[in-house]
């Protein structure tokens, strides 16, 4: 049976589009206490970077300081904190306009209780999850866009987004021809036991949620316009703030398939015990430095253009994995971690992972670069070597061998593989036990530390 879809107030929008946050009267003060009032327009924009902007026009000429900040007031007395960024006055036959724009972000509660949270959530991938139906019109529609997971105290639901009424394909598949941004999914966010939300909470759960869809995704997202509502369904704790998302490209970027082939059934990637991690690992300093920081350098690394860049963040993110792996897990000593060589951090955690070490049939170019003994110390026995080796030359150049001396294509070819190797390391400490889309492989298989479990 088809379920009904979370509901917006956001109206669905073509690739791109400002979304309206508000529409009505409202008044813009500045630091040195100048005032002005009259029709106001709040909106997300996503260029030149997404940012909450408004925009007010009065009947006249105001002492509002441009470049100074300010307080945006709505007539249901919600706050907006902000920069003045222009002022505009101008003279016409229906008498003086001033307009006033600016750029800024709002947290507000009430003495609500918060049952639920909901929010909207741009540039998310599609995966085929359970049924969603609506109707309206004499028309039905159904798609199979409604995403659950559960951890320990927390439910998550995440829906794909229709165009509109009447018309077939999803924003996420307008989006992924015409690229950029949009909002792609709703969601909701509840506790298992059915207990109120701590406001005080919110900011790590929604935080390391975030986190999570962007690491699905493959590229930053995460919680946006989120909304804490009561037992009745009224607002009563509201955040607007400018989302970090990155652009949508047309080569699908979530190491995850759309939908996993199981014998005789389809079903989505089992990626609750991933949601848990993120979710409660948050909340540890020693795990949180993991998912803040290497899968930060994923996030940036894996859509990036420079080749270059993809090797050092990750590398960066797989030595962070190893010391979080081996150290923080008590099975290293920090004193032996750091007395061995990179090449030999990255083999162990790869070994342990159950992932082959050598260079991958389909990465040709460097693999008959690492038989040469280019850089006078001999070969590059398997892909930690190489891809440690071709790092360490990006930072420190030698006499011998220099950066610049490394064919495109084993740059290229090197990034993937580095890009692969951080995607695996963080599937594995995440506790991912089910398919994955090998990027450098080309295919969906079962990750390697599951093999015949």
């Amino acid at each position: 049976m088809a379920d009904t879809p979370i509901e917006s107030p956001y109206a669905t929008q073509p690739p791109n589009g400002e979304i309206v946050l508000y529409e009505g009267h409202g008044h813009v003060r500045d630091v040195l206490g100048h005032a002005t009032q009259g029709d106001l327009r709040v909106t997300l924009e996503w260029f030149p970077t997404s940012g909450i902007a408004f925009l007010l026009r009065g009947s006249s000429p105001s002492m509002i300081d441009v470049g100074s900040g300010g307080t945006v007031s709505l007539s249901d007395g919600r706050v907006l904190n902000g920069v003045i960024t222009s002022r505009h006055v101008s003279h016409g036959a229906a008498g003086v306009s001033d307009e006033i724009r600016g750029l800024g972000q709002m947290v507000w509660a009430s003495e609500g209780i918060v049952r639920q949270v909901v929010f909207e959530v741009p540039n998310f991938p599609r995966f085929h999850g359970s049924a969603l139906e609506v109707s309206e019109g004499g028309t039905t529609q159904s798609w199979t866009g409604r995403l659950r997971w559960e951890t320990e105290a927390w439910i998550v639901v995440l829906d794909e987004r229709r165009r509109a009424t009447g018309e077939a394909e999803t924003v996420v598949e307008q989006l992924r021809d015409e690229g950029g941004f949009a909002l792609t999914h709703s969601g909701r966010l509840e506790r298992k036991d059915g207990k109120p939300i701590a406001v005080d909470d919110l900011g790590d759960v929604l935080a390391g949620m975030s986190r999570f869809f962007s690491f699905v995704a493959g590229a930053n997202t995460g919680v946006t316009l989120p909304r804490g509502l009561d037992d009745r369904g009224n607002d009563v704790w509201v955040q607007w703030t400018a989302p970090r998302v990155e652009p949508v490209r047309r080569m699908r970027m979530s190491c995850y398939p759309e939908l996993v082939v199981d014998g005789a059934i389809a079903r989505l990637p089992r990626l609750d015990a991933v949601a848990e991690r993120f979710v409660d690992g948050w909340n540890e300093p020693n795990f949180r430095e993991l998912l803040r920081y290497g899968v930060g350098w994923y996030l940036t690394a894996n859509p990036h253009h420079s080749a270059e860049t993809k090797i050092t963040l990750s590398q960066s993110g797989l030595e962070l994995a190893a010391w979080t792996h081996f150290v923080i897990g008590e099975r290293i000593s920090s004193t032996g971690f750091v007395g061995l060589p990179a090449s030999d951090r990255l083999r162990l955690l790869l070994t342990e992972a159950g992932v082959s070490t050598g260079i991958p049939k389909q990465l040709g170019s460097l693999a008959a670069y690492a038989a040469e003994t280019s850089d006078g110390k001999g070969v590059w026995s398997d892909g930690p070597e190489a891809l440690t080796q071709i790092r360490n030359l990006l930072v420190h150049s030698t006499k011998k061998l220099r950066a610049m001396d490394i064919p495109t294509d084993v740059m290229v070819q090197t990034s993937q593989l580095a890009v692969w190797y951080l995607e695996l390391a963080l599937m594995f400490l995440l506790g991912y036990e089910d398919q994955f889309v090998s990027q450098v492989e080309g295919l969906v298989r079962v990750v390697p530390w599951a093999v015949g479990t």
